[in-house]
């Protein structure tokens, strides 16, 4: 007896072969003998799966969120919560002003939107685990657990009908499961392994599942049960979405060629079930990767070249029940992920902005009522809470995440709260015992006891209207002060000054040219240096604005410069610093007219400096990159003269870098190395540890 899947792989072959098979009455015998099997194998058991009620403990004492708010808010929002999921975690919010109640770490694997338990106001959040592979409610404003059920392995978004909710998992099993207490008493296991998670219909018993490939299978909800199954004909890896089921009819997209798509329209009768395809699939253009919207007896699909596509459901017209009542192609072939969101006749298209349309399906047309957001990147559907849409995005050419209520139909700001915003610089300050963090927008935290206690944080200081800076490069200055640097805009360094109670965060005009970092600042004088690519190399005074003139080797027009982080030297009135273009310079400050960097020493290197530099004593620390092995180059100051090379096995990953009186730096093959200005390496010792994050210290 054949398996039913080295039956369709023949099937599959033959007609590669011989084409004009498909459509002859054999064929469609011996296909529908196959599909007829695998009603047959789809084995249901009722063992019982029960939920967790106590949660996986925390890893860390402290956890702290830290988020920024803004805006009047949404007073009749009160009491409701706006789900969202955010860089791996699934964040509570009050939808009314956008203040975070709860976060929860879910992990990275996959996205799955978390959605609530009901259409009520105050519904518990339904979420996935996909780190644990568990699926979780947890209570909605407090974020607490409600129940968690291991599934034990990846799963797709799970779909709620009532009080219950169904599963499937990648390798075909389907769990129905009680939404109140978390137990499964009943599971079925597909012969096929699944991508999408099923659909169904509120006035029909039946689940709609496809398969990886060929077959749509039909279960009875209460039971899971096998009473149909259905020949598509689809291939492995063409299902991305679920199906949509509107007025008794399937909607199946088909991600069939390399840029276009077939959604396939299949008829139901009355109680569901006899599954038959009443006309030709719609081609659409670009894959269907954003699962279809359901409004009504419509159905709205946006594919990734962001094309739209609407179509209407007539039951009484048997013979072709479904019509294309909307089509928007767009000029340009861009791909991108568009979510849709449809109320009434408004549509709102999120992808690369927020367009506000009317759907005029008299005419075909879409009327234009906004764009707005322009170049930001949203990645979720837009979720309604009567007049206002929450929204989440990433900011153009910024970092962490926005999530914003605004009024659909005005585009009017309600309040925005911005998330998972990386720390540009955590500052511990020993002499005061305190410890900030200045986010990579701008925003200060103090981390004291009420933050660790309460497990959130809002901005001390914020510099406001300069949120598109990305302050990643942090730098500390000694005395309590911290500079923070957005390598890709240079036009403002943040300054943040513990010693100052009344403004201790600002942003201090650099007054350079456009231009990129191309190596980390350094902390110098009472500011820093930065180098850029078009090649200049800048001192920032931060105490006093009064920057030094910039520091620029003879080059040619339109070139561009990589300059590797320079190593201060002596007592800190100088820094060596090396480019691609096989130079080092030993540069000071003038003080003579007008302050201004001035070029001490030059000198040509063999091969091009591709690390970092670091100094200790007289010796400046450099890595060249060798045949099979780096190479440890040093350079004597004041001349920069070549000195003593060590020739590593392998590559450096990490440094060198100046901890106290030492240089530090890790090879993948020797592991910690150790230099202190002798002519001998000081000590090596393994390194078997994660990447090191921030700078070390010595006790």
């Amino acid at each position: 007896k054949q398996d039913p899947n080295e039956a369709y792989a023949a099937r599959t072959a033959l007609l590669k072969r011989y084409p004009e098979l498909e459509s002859s009455d054999p064929m469609r015998e011996a296909t529908q003998k196959i599909t007829d099997t695998q009603r047959d194998l789809v084995r249901v058991s009722t063992e019982s799966l029960a939920a967790e009620t106590s949660d996986v403990a925390n890893r860390s004492e402290f956890t702290i969120v830290l988020s920024s708010r803004s805006g009047n808010g949404a007073a009749g929002l009160s009491g409701r919560v706006a789900y969202v999921l955010v860089d791996g975690a699934v964040y509570g919010l009050a939808a009314n002003d956008g203040k975070v109640l709860w976060r929860r770490y879910v992990g990275r694997d996959r996205v799955i939107q978390p959605q609530p338990i009901s259409a009520e106001p105050g519904a518990d959040a339904l979420v996935a685990d996909v780190a644990r592979h568990e699926l979780v409610r947890v209570a909605a404003t407090t974020g607490k657990l409600v129940w968690r059920l291991p599934i034990g392995e990846p799963f797709q978004t799970p779909q709620i009908a009532n009080q219950q909710l169904f599963v499937t998992t990648d390798s075909g099993r389907i769990l129905s499961v009680d939404l109140e207490s978390g137990v499964s008493n009943t599971q079925a296991k597909l012969p096929q392994v699944t991508a999408a998670s099923p659909t169904f219909d509120m006035r029909r018993p039946y689940l709609y599942q496809l398969g990886d490939h060929s077959n749509l299978y039909v279960l009875a909800k209460d039971s899971l049960a096998s009473n149909e199954v259905y020949y598509l004909g689809h291939q492995p890896g063409t299902i991305a979405v679920p199906p949509v089921m509107a007025l008794g009819h399937l909607f199946v997209a088909e991600n069939a060629g390399p840029n276009y798509s077939l959604l396939h329209v299949l008829a139901t009768d009355a109680n569901g079930l006899k599954l038959k395809e009443p006309q030709e699939p719609f081609r659409l253009q670009g894959h269907v990767l954003v699962p279809p919207f359901l409004a009504g007896r419509r159905v709205i699909v946006m594919t990734d070249s962001a094309a739209l596509y609407v179509f209407d459901v007539e039951p009484t017209t048997p013979e072709k029940p479904v019509t294309e009542v909307l089509k928007e192609i767009p000029k340009t072939f861009e791909k991108y992920l568009t979510y849709p969101f449809v109320d009434g006749t408004n549509l709102w298209m999120a992808g690369r902005s927020l367009a506000y349309y009317e759907m005029q399906f008299a005419n075909g047309q879409l009327k234009s009522n906004w764009v707005d957001f322009a170049n930001e990147t949203f990645v979720a559907t837009p979720r309604q809470f009567d007049t206002a849409l929450v929204l989440v995005r990433r900011p153009a050419n910024g970092t962490g995440y926005r999530v914003s209520a605004i009024h659909g139909t005005e585009k009017t700001p309600l309040w925005e709260t911005d998330l998972s915003v990386p720390a540009g610089q955590i500052c511990v300050d020993p002499a005061t015992s305190t410890i900030s963090s200045v986010s990579s927008h701008g925003a200060l935290y103090k981390i004291d006891r009420q933050a660790l206690t309460e497990g959130y944080a809002n901005p001390a200081a914020d510099l406001g209207s300069l949120t598109a800076m990305s302050y990643t490069d942090g730098v500390e200055l000694g005395g309590g002060k911290w500079a923070l640097v957005d390598p890709n805009n240079l036009s403002r360094v943040a300054f943040y000054d513990t010693t100052q109670s009344t403004r201790p965060l600002r942003a201090v005009s650099t007054n350079l040219p456009e231009g990129k970092a191309t190596a980390g600042a350094v902390a110098f004088g009472d500011g820093v240096i930065v180098a850029m690519d078009n090649g200049l190399v800048a001192h920032v005074d931060l105490a006093s604005g009064e920057h030094a003139k910039p520091f620029q080797p003879s080059i040619e027009p339109n070139t561009k410069f990589v300059w590797r982080q320079p190593a201060v030297i002596g007592d800190g009135g100088e820094f060596v610093i090396a480019n691609n273009r096989l130079k080092l310079y030993r540069v000071g400050v003038s003080t003579q007219g007008a302050k201004n960097l001035r070029q001490l020493a030059e000198a040509d290197v063999s091969a091009e400096i591709v690390s970092p530099l670091a100094s200790v004593g007289s010796l400046v620390y450099g890595v060249i990159r060798g045949g099979s092995g780096d190479i440890v180059a040093t350079f004597k100051v004041p001349d920069l003269k070549p000195g003593k090379e060590w020739n590593l096995d392998g590559r450096v990953t990490w440094g060198p870098q100046r901890v106290g009186d030492l240089v530090l730096l890790i090879s993948d093959s020797e592991g910690l190395i150790c230099f202190d200005g002798g002519d001998e390496k000081k000590w090596t010792q393994p390194f078997t540890h994660d990447a090191i994050v921030g700078s070390p210290t010595v006790d």
